[in-house]
């Protein structure tokens, strides 16, 4: 399922999945971590799959994430000095569990400060507060403050009835109008003009919670919050740009879920082969049809074929679609099945952005 396309893959950034262990087990965990898990890498793992990809890309951003990637202690701090001493920007994300008190909230961010971290992103809401109690979040925020981060940003997911809302966490900061990351149709705001006095983004990034991962069983369809203007046909920015690398120290083309498992979107390890597997892959028309057609409109595309499985009607985002369609490898096989159809429509689209009728 080939054909001629241009040069395909440019990493800007990179998602490092540390640790699939976590202090918490939320539902809406979109790969499955929890504290029975215990795969992660250390250092010299995480350096080995790194520099390849600094060689060859031009990488600006690393971000660090999980599980929990506190649990890798000295060896994140090691590998967050490594990016920076290469002038990478860093971010690490967090559900905050280590904050247990005043003295080791003020250790852990100076210490990931001190070695070059520039972002720091928190995961809280009404998922992660039967494991991690609000106060250590409000530990962070506080003590983040002035420490010279680029950004502090509360990833907050909600759903119907959600607890932990906008104006809790405002109520919480005892800071009204915290700037919020997107709007109520999910676009990007422009936020540079909300810095604060000491030149820090501090803001909330609120977001419906997801069918993604153990969302996929824990979350009844009745409990999402779907909101008009967020666009589930959208096709795939990140695919070509954003790569993540799985706790195996594999390639693979996001974080959106646990992509390790998706055949087609696993990339194999950082060696000295990958340029190669990439190459081959930038011919690949089902990548191509993700960055171009986009997930949501393949499912439609396959939904009445034989043997298609399409667990959702309607999905919160690009990303939950994307593993309704590709976890099954009965979805994939109809694609490959039907290669010639989606690479004109692919090409089409990339040519004139328009689709045609599905049927």
């Amino acid at each position: 399922m080939t054909t001629a396309f241009p040069r395909f893959f440019e990493f800007h950034s990179i998602t490092v999945l540390t640790t699939d262990k976590c202090t918490a087990k939320c539902d809406h965990c979109c790969v499955s971590s929890s504290p029975t898990r215990k795969t992660a890498m250390d250092f010299a793992q995480i350096r080995a799959s790194l520099e390849p990809l600094f060689e060859t890309h031009p990488i600006k951003v690393v971000v660090f994430a999980g599980g929990e990637p506190s649990l890798l202690k000295n060896d994140l701090v090691k590998a967050i000095a490594f990016c920076a001493e290469r002038g990478i920007q860093t971010r690490v994300v967090t559900n905050a569990s280590w904050a247990i008190d005043a003295r080791r909230t003020d250790s852990m961010l100076k210490r990931w400060r001190d070695a070059g971290l520039t972002d720091l992103n928190i995961s809280a809401d009404d998922y992660h507060l039967p494991y991690i109690p609000l106060d250590r979040l409000k530990r962070v925020w506080n003590a983040a403050k002035g420490l010279g981060f680029n950004a502090v940003i509360v990833a907050l997911a909600y759903q119907k009835g959600s607890r932990v809302e906008y104006q809790q966490l405002c109520d919480l900061f005892e800071q009204p109008d915290i700037p919020l990351v997107y709007d109520e149709g999910g676009h990007a705001k422009e936020l540079d003009n909300m810095r604060a006095a000491d030149g820090t983004l501090y803001a909330i990034c609120r977001r419906p919670s997801s069918r993604s991962g153990r969302g996929a069983q824990k979350i009844g369809t009745e409990d999402i919050a779907f909101v008009a203007g967020r666009n589930e046909y959208s096709a795939c920015p990140w695919l070509q740009s954003s790569p993540a690398i799985s706790t195996r120290g594999e390639l693979v083309s996001c974080c959106g879920f646990e992509v390790r498992k998706v055949k087609d979107l696993n990339f194999g390890p950082v060696d000295d082969k990958l340029k190669d597997r990439l190459d081959t892959l930038s011919d690949d028309v089902l990548l191509h049809a993700l960055t171009q057609v986009g997930p949501k409109r393949l499912l439609e595309f396959i939904r009445n074929k034989p043997g298609a499985k399409v667990s959702f009607d309607r999905h919160v985002s690009m990303c939950e679609a994307c593993e309704d369609l590709t976890s099954k490898p009965e979805n994939i096989r109809i694609l490959r099945e039907n290669a010639a159809e989606i690479a004109a429509w692919t090409i089409s689209r990339s040519r004139k952005r328009r689709a045609p009728t599905v049927s």
